[in-house]
């Protein structure tokens, strides 16, 4: 059993400044409409703070779905001016935005700029990151989210042209990370070409998209549309959660008791960094990155912050901020792991994934603080209830948990990896590895499931992969890969494959 600090150092072995530009995307979007750092005369959440917020909303929304749909067919890598171009839109955005004053069209404008410039870093960034390896950015983006978190210690505290020109900047380092991590990807090529001429030579026919190489032929047709209804559904799940986060986003006060008692907002700091913890935590720890899996106790969460919602008084008040941050916290980086894991599958380009995922997520945030801001309205006017609104969000979610999709990752192995059982007298380069296996196995004393670890590692096989087939989780996989290195004496992946060559 790995120890946490085990977990930790692998993390820190893994860990590259540069990949975790995305967190400086998701910083913008936090400082911009989450403190009062471009806003000082702002009240309520960000919905309240600007015209530009309903622009931005709404024009990247927009942006996401059609950025997924135009680059779908594209290699991003080679247009190293687009970075660039996004964060400029979205630095001169945001400086704009802060120096509108009561120009609505000035507003508008610079809320359509951060907006279409925040879609095109966000899908460039979900690229970028299929294109490294799986476990780097299995780190990455988790250590991309304390990124966000750092900036909340420190831009809520700032204002004036300090702030505007901090929080401008925030786009420009993301892009620089951007054009770094595509580096990257492209010196690990060479590595993607031996995985692929080794699975050639057992008999499965692959294709390389950057450091990644995946299924093609009929599998990979038959898998994508088979798994289209899955994606929009997971979408649709996806939607609805991030609604719910946006309506009390949207719902409640400026500030909560704590933040005016002691000018620190101690309720949001807690549930994010629990939610960090507990994205960590269902990474290295679940069988598999799957969104069924994670809302099986995400909902529940949820629905004890909506209920909470329904009583006044200082403990229900902290109790939804803490639950909304930890749900928010969570899904920001499974659902990101999710979907570039069905487009490392070879099912979904990463760029569209990405930007129809995130494009979800976004929908869902807007009409979320939309509805929100109306149901303040209603309820201050006594129209209705909040304890009628929190039941009417529970059914919400029980519907789209009720529609999410069950026995996902059982019929993705049946449809991605149906080539690989091949029989061996018409494969007899996988006879050959499995000999070989078998034959290290017993001179070096590797156990069943070493054994078995070793067969798929002898074929190019990534850990996220052997994870999928054996249905182990990463903690567990991470383990049995250490254990063989020693008792091989390898310490890289190369030096293992050389003792299946010649």
């Amino acid at each position: 059993m790995t120890s946490l600090s085990d977990i930790v150092l692998k993390i820190g072995d893994s860990i590259k400044f540069r990949h975790l530009g995305i967190g400086f995307v998701w910083a913008w979007i936090y400082c911009s409409f989450e403190t009062s750092a471009l806003y000082p005369d702002r009240f309520g959440v960000g919905i309240n703070a600007d015209i530009s917020w309903l622009a931005s909303a709404a024009s990247v929304t927009l942006c996401l779905f059609a950025f997924g749909l135009f680059f779908r067919f594209r290699d991003l890598s080679n247009h190293k001016n687009l970075p660039f171009i996004a964060a400029a839109l979205m630095a001169c955005g945001t400086f704009a935005s802060a120096m509108a004053g009561d120009w609505a069209a000035v507003g508008v404008l610079s809320g359509i700029a951060t907006g279409v410039g925040s879609a095109l870093l966000i899908v460039l960034w979900g690229d970028a990151l299929f294109r490294i390896d799986a476990e780097r950015a299995e780190v990455a983006i988790p250590a991309a989210s304390g990124v966000m978190l750092a900036c909340s210690f420190v831009f809520p505290y700032i204002e004036g042209i300090v702030a505007v020109v901090g929080v401008s900047a925030l786009p420009i380092f993301s892009a620089v990370c951007l054009i770094l991590t595509y580096g990257d990807a492209s010196d690990s090529s060479g590595e993607c070409g031996r995985s692929e001429k080794r699975a050639e030579a057992c008999g499965v026919r692959l294709f390389s998209y950057g450091s990644t190489a995946v299924h093609a032929g009929r599998s990979k047709a038959v898998g994508r549309k088979k798994t289209t209804g899955e994606l929009l559904r997971f979408c649709l799940l996806v939607c609805v959660a991030y609604f719910v986060i946006g309506f009390f986003s949207a719902l409640g006060s400026p500030e909560s008791a704590f933040q005016e008692a002691y000018g620190f907002d101690v309720s949001t700091l807690v549930g994010s960094v629990s939610g960090l913890c507990l994205a960590v935590w269902f990474i290295f720890f679940s069988s598999r990155i799957d969104m069924t899996v994670l809302f099986r106790w995400l909902s529940p969460l949820m629905m004890i912050g909506i209920a909470a919602a329904s009583f006044d008084g200082v403990l229900p008040e902290t109790v939804l901020s803490v639950v909304i941050s930890i749900a928010d916290a969570v899904l920001q980086v499974v659902v990101m792991l999710h979907f570039l894991g069905m487009a490392r599958r070879g099912l979904f380009a990463a760029a569209f994934v990405v930007g129809v995922s995130q494009g979800f997520i976004q929908l869902g945030i807007l009409l979320g603080n939309l509805t929100g801001a109306k149901a303040e309205d209603f309820i201050l006017s006594g129209v209705c209830e909040m304890w009628a609104l929190s039941l009417a969000l529970v059914c919400l979610l029980s519907l789209a948990m009720a529609l999410a999709p069950t026995g996902y990752v059982a019929s993705m192995r049946i449809v991605l990896y149906e080539e690989d059982d091949v029989r061996k007298d018409e494969n007899p380069g996988a006879l050959l590895t499995e000999e070989r296996v078998a034959e290290l196995s017993a001179e070096k004393g590797l156990s069943a499931r070493e054994s078995e670890v070793l067969g798929y590692l002898a074929k190019g096989r990534s850990q996220p992969y052997i994870r999928e087939e054996l249905v182990l989780s990463k903690n567990t996989v991470a383990t049995h890969v250490k254990h063989i290195y020693q008792k091989l004496g390898v310490h890289s992946k190369q030096e293992l494959l050389d003792l299946f060559e010649g």
